[in-house]
């Protein structure tokens, strides 16, 4: 079998591993990506509840194919969701990534938290389990193998060896 085909096996096996680890997750009671931004504004109270309102979603898997939800492009909004905004989009935002072989957004968010001093991973992923965090740490190997194996792009991946060395390595 080449490379090609184990990366496709894997691709397969890790997006099914995704949505099992996180079938059951929702963003009840949690930040909202709309409301994320309103957060990062300085909004008031008002304003983030009118911005939650609009965040219609109800599970997670409505986003990895929504055009109007772009993790890439507003990926500060990931600092300002809480534990369970950021329970929520996390496996969004990994599929996305996997489906279209880039970063959306993902890559900032799972090493700045364990990277920066003073901040505490358990500030916003204190409601991961070991499972969804054996997801997201084979997630980050796939990505590099990924990019690796893909010739035509010019993209480094010591990044995604970053994030997996800064915290995410031992749930391998």
């Amino acid at each position: 079998m080449n490379r090609s085909n184990e990366l496709e096996e894997e691709r397969t096996a890790l997006l099914a591993e995704i949505d099992a680890a996180f079938a059951d997750v929702s963003r009840d009671g949690g930040v909202s990506w709309s409301e994320a931004d309103v957060i990062d504004d300085y909004g008031t109270e008002e304003e983030q509840r009118e911005a939650r309102a609009r965040d219609t979603d109800r599970h997670w898997r409505e986003l990895v194919n929504d055009k109007n939800w772009d993790p890439d492009g507003q990926s500060s909004r990931f600092c300002f969701l809480d534990g369970i905004g950021m329970r929520y989009y996390l496996p969004a935002a990994m599929q996305r990534c996997i489906h279209e072989g880039y970063n959306a957004g993902i890559l900032f968010t799972l090493t700045y938290y364990f990277s920066t001093p003073g901040r505490s991973h358990a500030e916003k992923l204190w409601l991961l389990d070991q499972r969804q965090c054996r997801c997201i740490a084979q997630f980050l190997v796939y990505m590099r193998e990924f990019i690796d194996h893909d010739r035509q792009r010019a993209e480094d991946t010591s990044e995604w060896d970053e994030a997996l060395d800064i915290y995410w390595r031992k749930y391998l």
